[in-house]
């Protein structure tokens, strides 16, 4: 760990005007060093989360291998970096204030409302069982649709937790219950375009209504706005060099 490191990425990130995302992490089972910054994972906890959450293997739903940090760790004394951006932000995501509920009934509420979208999602894609053509959308939607379920239950169980039963603030909140929607929505959306592909224009045209609804709710929830793109190359760019003068 490099604790000037992290000092110097935030103050990074600042000076383009960006704010920290002080939500939830991208997964429950990542290691917080800083505000916004988290200890890199590998296969194994992933596999351990979901071995100890599901209380059974979860080799089926791990597809992927480990990453070329987890793997340059075994081999030599590496540093790594990974810097993300957003394409969008919303002023409560960096709102530490207290948001009048738990942070489990926050994760709760979010993973009800993306097990809501997922199930509208299979609703959709089974209307178009045996038309969808053999194409990276259809694979894409089909994996969405077997794996999901069960990553949601471990969430649901991981979230019962001790580190969950205290007050979440208003940027866990915002993450946990309105941000989630943003990404099952984009499976809903692939499904839209599957529509179109085999010409089924009333559902798709449905699709495309329940989309734009979705994302109003998710608009009116977060106030969220768009970032513009040469501020995000500039800290991933800065972040980059900032890492190497560390080392």
């Amino acid at each position: 760990m490099r604790p000037a490191l992290f000092a110097a990425l935030h103050r990074l990130v600042a000076s383009q005007g960006l704010p920290l995302h002080r939500g939830e992490p991208e997964v429950p089972y990542l290691r917080t060093l800083a505000p916004a910054i988290y200890a890199l994972f590998g296969i194994d906890e992933t596999y351990e989360f979901m071995a100890r959450t599901l209380g059974e293997d979860p080799a089926p739903l791990i597809e992927a291998g480990t990453s070329s940090d987890d793997w340059l760790r075994r081999v030599s004394d590496a540093f790594s970096l990974v810097c993300e951006l957003p394409y969008y932000t919303a002023p409560g995501l960096e709102d530490t204030g207290p948001a009048g509920m738990s942070r489990g009934a926050a994760v709760l509420g979010g993973l009800a409302r993306a097990e809501a979208l997922r199930a509208e999602c299979a609703r959709a894609f089974g209307a178009l069982r045996g038309r969808v053509p053999e194409h990276r959308l259809t694979r894409s939607v089909a994996d969405y649709l077997a794996k999901t379920p069960k990553r949601l239950a471990a969430e649901r169980a991981h979230a019962q937790g001790p580190d969950y039963a205290r007050e979440a603030t208003r940027a866990e909140a915002l993450d946990a219950t309105t941000c989630r929607a943003f990404s099952h929505m984009l499976y809903l959306g692939e499904v839209c375009r599957l529509a179109e592909m085999v010409g089924e224009r009333g559902l798709a045209g449905e699709l495309r209504a329940r989309l734009a609804a979705i994302a109003g709710e998710v608009e009116r929830e977060s106030a969220l706005r768009v970032l513009p793109l040469r501020p995000l190359v500039a800290v991933q760019a800065g972040a980059g060099l900032l890492a190497l003068a560390a080392i």
